[in-house]
């Protein structure tokens, strides 16, 4: 039996960094013969660029062929692309071959500020979505906009650097300003990425207050009468 593996083992990489795909082998009598094909249904060497083939060994009746993806490769490959391992027994040189096939989903990283705007004083949680990744974040940070130093958590500030999100390919990172702030502010995240070689990339986010002011007011019942909220 053959089937598909990637590293990590999720089919969508980022283009910043070589990517693995595995195609594992089960129930072998000898080693088997791979072949690997590129999105077009070429056949791929070890000696083209930004390709590396590993084909493996059988072993207790499992074998392991490995397809190393380069940078340059990466890049030129659309969204979703095919790449097919195709292996015919080592044993049975006559068996026909067993094709299997995998879509390679190639991610763009982004990072989505998530402004607020609350009544001034008032609780708020501001955030940063950081889409296109493969694994945890390997740093993250806020500071605010009088000041390049990273925030810490305290009376004032919750920050929460978040967790991985494999469904989504994704990490949010979250700013809980307490006591709110009296006037329009702006905060940023810093996240760093290794997959992306990302050190401190900063995305401001906007905290902007409303104010609210409301009088009581005695009524008679013989009419109709407005209550008025300003702000």
């Amino acid at each position: 039996t053959t089937t598909l593996t990637v590293t990590n083992g999720v089919s969508a990489d980022s283009t910043f960094s070589w990517q693995t795909i595995t195609c594992s082998m089960t129930g072998l009598s000898e080693t088997a013969t791979v072949v690997w094909n590129n999105p077009t249904g070429s056949v791929i060497t070890s000696t083209q660029n930004d390709y590396t083939i590993a084909v493996g060994v059988a072993s207790e009746g499992a074998q392991d062929s490995v397809l190393s993806i380069g940078i340059t490769a990466l890049t030129a490959l659309t969204t979703t692309s095919p790449f097919t391992c195709v292996v015919t027994s080592g044993e049975y040189a006559d068996s026909e071959a067993s094709s299997n096939t995998m879509t390679l989903t190639t991610l763009t990283f982004a990072v989505e500020p998530k402004p607020m705007e609350v009544k001034e004083a008032t609780p708020a949680v501001l955030s940063c979505v950081i889409t296109g990744i493969t694994e945890v974040l390997s740093a993250a940070s806020w500071t605010d906009s009088s000041s390049d130093v990273a925030l810490t958590d305290g009376d004032d500030f919750t920050i929460v650097a978040g967790t991985y999100d494999p469904g989504s390919n994704s990490q949010t990172t979250t700013l809980t300003v307490t006591n709110g702030v009296s006037a329009d502010s702006t905060f940023s995240c810093k996240v760093s990425s290794t997959e992306w070689i990302k050190v401190d990339e900063k995305t401001s986010v906007s905290l902007n207050v409303f104010d609210v002011t409301f009088e009581d007011k005695a009524v008679s019942t013989a009419q109709p009468q407005t209550i008025t909220c300003s702000m």
